[in-house]
């Protein structure tokens, strides 16, 4: 397999590049070599959408502008990440074939056009999308600029035609094997909703919640089942050229945790809406966690950030520019969480279409002179000037937090939680949220926590975190209960064990699954808590600092062999634990069964970090400030100090560092200029 991340002996960097749009005029083509290389590219994606401009016509083949596209490319020393045109089916197909078009929940099959829209099922589409595929794995095998396959783009979305109801059917079959089985799992005596045909399956009632929960599964799974589709002449004819496609962060549909098992490489998609405003940074701490989950997904090795824009984007009611600092900020948000390639959605604006407003390299003057060409120049130049991380694995962190779709899927089919209430810039599930709430609280203690799954093996973490686990089956509880009895340090939180893989709760108490015990508690009941409405919590000491307020989810708990460490101050559970400490084993479990500020998890994880033996800066960092490590081949320590913030920010760096922008010497405490990053590179080997 090609090592794409040290094919060029640098971070990879380019955009989605579409010369097919602009074949009637030469001299744009000519130009674009020349803005590629001024700008530090070394790689361009091409035929995301060209799948027409390919195959005019059925069986019917045009692949001369593409030729001359990847020539061109590689004799300017820029290879291809060459993309599986079926994200987008073409009209002469789709026409005639009205069967791989999707079918909405009403019973509407969609028209022909949009993208990402084609029947999962359809063994015509798939046969069709093999076609494309293999003649282009014939055509480019062994061309000097081909160093990855990009396949299809954002897959999502479902279908509700007769061939994908049929499908659901099948797959239930073998899942369960028998109704028996299947009603039971269901609790389907509920509502009488006992099924005595498979044909009587349908996944529209949403009040059968474990229905929902497969249904789920079954459309992730079929969309796996695209993926490899895709891949086999791909594999089967260019062997050595890495596969991947490109993920859209936390999605809520798509479980991309199973999808990177079948993948050669992790990409990912990430369009932050960066507005100035005062609580905008934390829009850049989404992006870290998203970037730390792409880590996660990758287990330490290089990924890829297919897609981001180097301005506004143009799909936000309003797409504010990105300020200055703001784009180099990001880029380096990606290089110093493992990824090896930065590319952006576009390289060049187009004339025409519903994209032609969205951000890119060149804008619709076509010249160099413009300011985010300008910053696009100065990402490539630091880039390059970080050679030595290329292809380096990023070291794993003793703090993971354990990230899992199923849990999302199952508290949203679940009537009864309080749904997440509208955060900067948008909602978010609860599982999602309060995961990115704990890895916040540690980042500003200085932990860069790394994002690890049930099925990964933990045994090399000191501290592992279950952030609103909701779902959890026998085998994870007794994996958990391992880990701590052998001398691991957990953390859960408020709706954590709550429900079996079946989306039934647990019976004995909840913590369930036998993690009541660990954790040393019984979570009797919870309290939901109004958007106006709060309570707050005190920790052992009692100072102002030892406070936290406590918003949306709180936990009416027992410490049965745990003691509470925070209690309530309110309210009819006043004096009631919020925060507990259990001994178990030659470890330590903590639950936290309330939502808290960002002061309250901070003051909480001085505890945590403290049992686990880890370091615990004396001050945390002022929020939206991160200090992010990376080593490079040489031994030497890459530190990236970000100021997401719109105000000025000092920072105490611990040692001696050479700044690779302007060769300064930085030590002791340094100020960053709003949306400020520094790219440091340590004095001494490691």
């Amino acid at each position: 397999m090609l090592n794409i991340f040290k094919h060029k002996n640098q971070p990879l960097y380019g955009a989605d590049y579409n010369p097919d749009q602009w074949l009637d005029r030469p001299d744009i083509l000519t130009r674009d070599i020349e803005l590629m290389k001024e700008a530090g590219c070394t790689t361009m994606t091409l035929g995301v959408f060209a799948w027409t401009s390919y195959e005019s016509e059925d069986g019917v083949y045009h692949f001369e502008w593409l030729d001359d596209a990847m020539d061109r490319l590689h004799q300017a020393g820029i290879g291809v990440f060459l993309a599986t045109p079926t994200a987008a089916k073409p009209l002469w197909l789709s026409e005639a074939n009205p069967e791989i078009r999707r079918v909405d929940r009403q019973g509407v099959r969609e028209p022909s056009g949009e993208r990402h829209n084609h029947c999962p099922s359809s063994q015509l589409f798939r046969q069709k999308s093999q076609a494309i595929n293999r003649e282009l794995a014939k055509r480019y095998a062994g061309h000097p600029a081909l160093m990855l396959w990009h396949v299809n783009n954002e897959i999502s979305g479902e279908c509700f035609c007769e061939s994908c109801l049929t499908e659901f059917r099948v797959w239930l079959q073998r899942k369960y094997g028998s109704l028996d089985a299947l009603n039971a799992a269901w609790w389907a005596a509920f509502w009488n909703h006992s099924v005595t045909e498979w044909e009587q399956i349908t996944p529209f009632d949403q009040s059968v919640d474990g229905m929902v929960l497969d249904w789920r599964r079954f459309v992730n799974d079929l969309h796996v089942s695209t993926l490899e589709n895709e891949m086999v002449p791909l594999r089967e004819l260019t062997p050595e050229i890495p596969c991947t496609t490109n993920f859209m962060s936390t999605f809520d549909t798509n479980n991309y945790y199973q999808w990177s098992k079948v993948l050669d490489l992790v990409s990912n998609d990430r369009y932050p809406l960066h507005d100035d405003r005062e609580n905008s940074w934390q829009v850049s701490m989404r992006t870290e966690f998203v970037n730390a989950l792409m880590r996660g997904m990758a287990k330490g090795q290089s990924w890829i950030q297919m897609e981001c824009s180097p301005s506004s984007v143009n799909w936000w009611q309003v797409n504010k520019l990105k300020r200055p600092g703001v784009h180099f900020s990001e880029a380096m948000q990606y290089l110093a969480h493992g990824a090896d390639a930065v590319h952006y959605f576009q390289w060049r604006k187009g004339r025409g279409g519903c994209e032609k407003f969205h951000g890119a390299v060149i804008d619709h003057d076509g010249s160099g002179q413009t300011r985010v060409f300008a910053e696009c120049c100065e990402v490539g130049r630091a880039l390059e000037s970080c050679a030595d991380i290329s292809g380096v694995p990023r070291e794993k962190s003793p703090v993971a937090i354990v990230y899992d779709w199923e849990s999302k899927w199952a508290i949203r089919a679940s009537v009864g939680p309080k749904a997440p209430r509208l955060e900067y810039p948008k909602a978010d599930d609860v599982h999602t949220q309060t995961a990115r709430e704990h890895y916040n609280a540690l980042a500003r203690m200085g932990v860069n926590a790394d994002i690890t799954f049930k099925d990964q093996d933990w045994s090399d973490y000191r501290c592992l975190i279950l952030p609103s686990l909701y779902l959890i089956d026998a085998d994870t509880a007794a994996k958990v209960s391992s880990y701590v009895e052998a001398g691991g340090v957990v953390v859960g939180t408020y709706l954590t064990a709550y429900v079996d893989p079946n989306n039934r709760v647990w019976n004995g108490g909840l913590p369930g699954a036998g993690l009541r015990s660990v954790f040393g508690v019984w979570n009797e009941e919870i309290d939901y808590l109004f958007e106006e409405e709060s309570n707050t919590a005190m920790f052992n000491q009692g100072s102002e600092q030892d406070q936290s307020i406590v918003t949306d989810f709180a936990e009416l708990i027992h410490a049965e062999s745990a003691h509470g460490i925070a209690v309530y101050n309110q309210d009819f559970y006043q004096n009631r634990p919020v925060c507990t400490k259990n001994a178990f084993g030659t470890g330590t479990a903590f639950y936290v069964g309330a939502r808290l500020d960002g002061q309250g998890l901070i003051r909480f994880y001085r505890d945590v970090l403290m049992a686990a033996k880890l370091k615990v800066r004396a001050e945390a960092l002022p929020a939206g400030v991160v200090i992010q490590d990376r080593k490079g081949a040489a031994g030497r320590v890459f530190r990236f100090v970000f100021n997401f913030t719109r105000t000025k920010q000092a920072v105490e760096l611990e040692g001696e560092w050479r700044d690779l922008v302007n060769d300064a010497h930085r030590f002791g405490s340094v100020e960053l200029a709003p949306y400020a990053t520094m790219t440091l590179i340590s004095e001494s080997v490691n």
